[in-house]
C-alpha cells in the first residue's frame, strides 16, 4: 500500500493526514482511520447524500473539535472550494431527533447561536468559521463525504441500503456495489456498448417492486452525479431484458410481476430491452429502449443495471 503523509500544524493542533489508496479516490484524505472526500459541486441534500453513498461513504459525521477544524481549514484552503460559503454535512433531523446519516452517535456539535431553525432539518458547515447552520434540503451547495477505508466495512445509510466497501457476514457485494436489504441483492451500473455483448448477457437486471425501483433510482442518482452524466440528462439507463416465452420473465428467469402496466403498451414483445427514465428526479417511467433516448446519449453515458445475489 502506498501512503503519502501530510501533517497540518498551523491551526493549533497536530493532525496527521494520509493520502491513501485505501480510500475511494487518490485525492481523498484519511485521518483517524476515516476517509474524507470533498465535492466541489452544488447539490441539494438528497443528491449530495446519494453521491456519497455511490462511492461507499455517507455525508460526513463530525465528533470532535479537531476534526471539525480540519474539515473547515481544508475546505477554506482548497482551490476548488475556496469560493464555497457552506458545505453539507451529515447531521439531519428526520423525525424530531438529530442524527448522523452514517448511523454514528450524535455526541458532539458546533451549532451556531440561534440554531437550529424549527422548519429546517439539514445542517451545513460555514466554511469561514466551521460553525453549523441549518438549511432547507432543496438548497444546493458543495459537500464533504466520509467513510471507512477499504476493508473496514460498509457505511449504513438512512434510506435502507448500503454501499459495500468490503465483504461482511451479511453483505458480500463487491466494493462500491449497492446492497438492498429488501431483496438481499447487489446492484451496479456498468458501461453499455450493445445489447449483444457477453457481459451484458450475464448481468440480468430486473425490478420487481416499487421499493426496489426507488432504491435503484436513488443509487443511479449518486452514480450519475459522480460520472458527470447526471448534469447532461434526465437519467436514462437499461434495467434489463424481458423475454416472452409464453409468460413474461426477466432474462435471469425472474417473473415480471411489477411493471405498473407499461408492458401492456409494448405490443407483446418476444424480446424487449427495457430502459428506465427518471424525469427530472420527480417521476420514473419504463420504456422500450429502442424508442427511448438511450441510444442518443453520449457513449460514455450509456449504462445498464447489473444485479446479482448477495453470496
Amino acid at each position: 500500500m502506498i501512503w503519502n503523509i501530510l501533517t497540518f500544524i498551523s491551526f493549533g493542533f497536530n493532525i496527521q493526514t494520509i493520502l491513501s489508496q485505501s480510500c475511494y479516490g487518490l485525492s481523498d484524505l484519511q485521518i483517524n482511520n476515516v476517509c474524507y472526500h470533498f465535492v466541489d459541486q452544488n447539490m441539494d441534500y438528497t443528491n449530495a447524500l446519494a453521491n456519497c453513498t455511490s462511492i461507499g461513504y455517507s455525508l460526513a459525521s463530525i465528533h470532535d473539535l479537531n476534526t471539525n477544524t480540519w474539515i473547515q481549514k481544508h475546505a477554506a484552503s482548497t482551490i476548488e472550494l475556496r469560493d464555497a460559503q457552506y458545505l453539507w454535512i451529515g447531521l439531519y433531523n428526520p423525525n424530531n431527533t438529530w442524527q448522523w446519516t452514517d448511523g454514528s452517535p450524535y455526541n458532539w456539535s458546533n451549532i451556531a447561536n440561534g440554531e437550529p431553525f424549527s422548519d429546517r432539518r439539514y445542517f451545513s458547515m460555514h466554511v469561514a468559521d466551521g460553525q453549523w447552520f441549518t438549511r432547507p434540503g432543496s438548497w444546493e451547495t458543495p459537500f464533504v463525504c466520509s467513510g471507512p477505508p477499504y476493508g473496514q466495512g460498509s457505511s449504513p445509510t438512512s434510506n435502507g441500503y448500503q454501499i459495500s466497501t468490503t465483504d461482511s457476514p451479511s453483505n458480500h457485494c463487491p466494493r462500491n456495489w449497492g446492497f438492498f436489504n429488501g431483496t438481499n441483492d447487489c446492484y451496479f451500473l456498468k458501461s453499455y456498448y450493445n445489447v449483444n455483448n457477453t457481459e451484458y448477457a450475464n448481468c440480468n437486471g430486473s425490478i420487481r417492486s416499487q421499493a426496489e425501483q426507488d432504491f435503484v433510482s436513488a443509487f443511479a442518482q449518486g452514480f450519475f452525479a459522480s460520472t458527470g452524466c447526471f448534469d447532461q440528462i434526465d437519467m436514462t439507463y437499461i434495467i434489463g431484458t424481458i423475454i416472452n416465452n409464453g409468460s413474461y420473465v426477466w432474462q435471469g428467469g425472474e417473473p415480471v410481476d411489477f411493471d405498473l402496466g407499461w408492458l401492456a403498451n409494448w405490443n407483446n414483445p418476444s424480446n424487449l430491452v427495457v430502459a428506465m427514465y427518471d424525469y427530472q428526479r420527480l417521476s420514473t417511467v419504463w420504456y422500450n429502449a429502442t424508442t427511448s433516448n438511450f441510444y442518443n446519449l453520449p457513449t460514455n453515458c450509456r449504462y445498464y443495471l447489473c444485479k446479482m445475489n448477495n453470496v
